[in-house]
């Protein structure tokens, strides 16, 4: 069916499938909800830059990181085209995070920590500071920060986002657990 709230069901599901850890059927579901949302709405929408940053986040670790920044690169600049009301701070900020990881893939660490570090600022004034989201722009710079070497800054940054995840998402959560590892 040619229905916009067909590829946003596409997109719900393929999420679905992801947090199942079925990242092929994701993938497939989110290029589905892309290609729909292309013929539909045009390439110059908010819901495309939505499914590019969907497809980098999950290619940055599934298949390519390049493929990633490729996905990631493309939603930033759909969203630069963009009125300022039509952007969504969160949306660009997802995408600046999708594009940070693929870049810490690819081995290109200060560029990753310069977006993670915008990300956080973000998602620290948009959302509650307690919120599991800034927790995990916490966790992500993190992550870049040891691979770039630079590890007081990175504990100092996954102990937050412990903190976060302790009170929003409990012990036993999977994040928490993350964090945990990584200390």
């Amino acid at each position: 069916s040619e229905h916009a709230l067909v590829a946003t069901s596409l997109y719900h599901l393929g999420a679905v499938r992801e947090h199942q850890g079925k990242p092929t059927e994701a993938f497939e579901l989110f290029q589905r909800a892309l290609a729909l949302r292309r013929r539909l709405l045009g390439n110059n929408t908010a819901g495309v830059a939505e499914m590019l940053t969907a497809l980098a986040s999950l290619t940055w670790y599934m298949t390519s990181p390049q493929e990633a920044e490729t996905y990631a690169r493309e939603a930033l600049a759909v969203l630069s085209r963009l009125p300022a009301d039509e952007r969504g701070s969160l949306t660009l900020a997802s995408a600046q995070e999708a594009l940070g990881m693929a870049l810490h893939a690819q081995g290109k660490r200060e560029e990753a920590v310069r977006l993670m570090r915008n990300v956080g600022a973000c998602r620290k004034t948009l959302l509650e500071t307690q919120h599991p989201d800034y927790g995990y722009a916490l966790y992500h710079l993190g992550e870049v920060l040891t691979g770039a070497a630079r590890f007081e800054e990175a504990e100092v940054a996954f102990r937050e986002a412990l903190a976060i995840y302790r009170q929003t998402l409990g012990d036993r959560h999977r994040r928490t657990a993350f964090c945990y590892e990584k200390l």
